[in-house]
């Protein structure tokens, strides 16, 4: 999960850091770019984003957070679509910091904070089982329901 951030402002860039270290309970680690790139503007060595890589409780803890209390404070939302979930089972969501539950307390801070992409990747081998983890795990996803599956 992670941010990415091509043109960078040191006063909004920590606004970023900081989110991004209050919805995971951990803290992020930056990114830098490789190679220069004359069109964005990006140097080599310059810090392009930040991400986290959660694992075994923190992991847990995250997905928990996520499926009652981020997810139902969404407005009008349906679940997520059958497409977010690529055939190599990995599992790709963009949220807005500003429906979080986690961020209300300090509104002004994350009022300009862009979305953030969250993905799940998995050990499983094939899409259904993706699909019935997720489901498992109570994500909720179109059409999910309408499919069968071959066990």
């Amino acid at each position: 999960m992670g941010y990415v951030i091509i043109t960078l402002i040191q006063s909004i860039f920590h606004r970023y850091y900081f989110a991004l270290e209050t919805l995971t309970c951990q803290r992020p680690t930056l990114t830098r770019s490789v190679k220069d790139n004359a069109s964005l503007k990006v140097r080599s060595g310059m810090v392009t984003g930040a991400k986290v890589t959660l694992r075994k409780d923190k992991m847990y803890d995250f997905l928990e957070r996520l499926v009652l209390t981020i997810i139902p404070r969404i407005k009008y939302f349906e679940g997520f679509p059958l497409k977010s979930v690529c055939q190599e089972g990995h599992f790709s969501i963009r949220l807005n910091p500003l429906d979080c539950l986690l961020l209300e307390t300090e509104f002004e801070k994350f009022n300009d904070i862009g979305p953030i992409d969250v993905v799940i990747t998995t050990q499983n081998s094939t899409f259904e089982e993706t699909i019935l983890m997720l489901t498992g795990f109570q994500i909720p996803i179109k059409g999910a329901k309408d499919l069968t599956f071959q066990i």
